[in-house]
């Protein structure tokens, strides 16, 4: 677990959940938001991102691993989409899978398949407690605005991230405007 707060949370609920399945369980302190607040950055979602990430892998090649696995599930793979679409005029997202070149380690995302929902479901249904989220600007973020997008979006379209997903595996550069 990557701790952004400088020491101001508690991660007893996840240490106690990988020690019930005997998983080795540390955390990497990494002062993300104490930086973000000093360089009052304009985009701290991409920037945290960045960091939490690069603390993620040094550790993970460090430690001698050869795969980092992310919880990246099928509504931020439909909201990047669209923040893409939207604010970068792009079409594109994270891959499930990727090798990354920098640190000699692949990128896994073995939940991106399933959505918030069913996972939050499939937690509730374990009897797991979920850790309260360690982002102070979540609430006011672009990603967020994105989210309550695609749940009214859902009322008209309710087979929504199904469709983004479909788009996603489907695109034909023949159909695109490719220069």
């Amino acid at each position: 677990m990557v701790d952004i707060t400088g020491g101001n949370t508690d991660p007893g609920v996840m240490e106690d959940l990988c020690r019930s399945l005997d998983v080795p369980f540390r955390v990497i302190h990494s002062p993300v938001l104490e930086i973000i607040r000093m360089r009052d950055e304009r985009s701290p979602c991409s920037f945290c991102s960045n960091m939490r990430a690069g603390a993620l892998f040094e550790y993970a090649r460090e430690a001698g691993s050869t795969t980092v696995a992310m919880g990246h599930n099928l509504d931020d793979a439909v909201e990047t989409v669209l923040l893409n679409l939207f604010h970068a005029g792009k079409f594109r997202c994270f891959s499930p899978r990727s090798w990354r070149s920098r640190t000699g380690l692949w990128l896994i995302r073995p939940l991106v398949l399933l959505t918030e929902s069913e996972i939050g479901n499939e937690v509730g249904r374990l009897g797991i407690t979920p850790m309260p989220p360690l982002c102070p600007f979540s609430r006011e973020s672009r990603r967020n605005r994105i989210k309550d997008l695609v749940r009214g979006l859902e009322k008209e379209i309710p087979d929504i991230r199904s469709q983004v997903l479909h788009a996603l595996m489907n695109v034909r550069i023949e159909e695109t405007w490719s220069k």
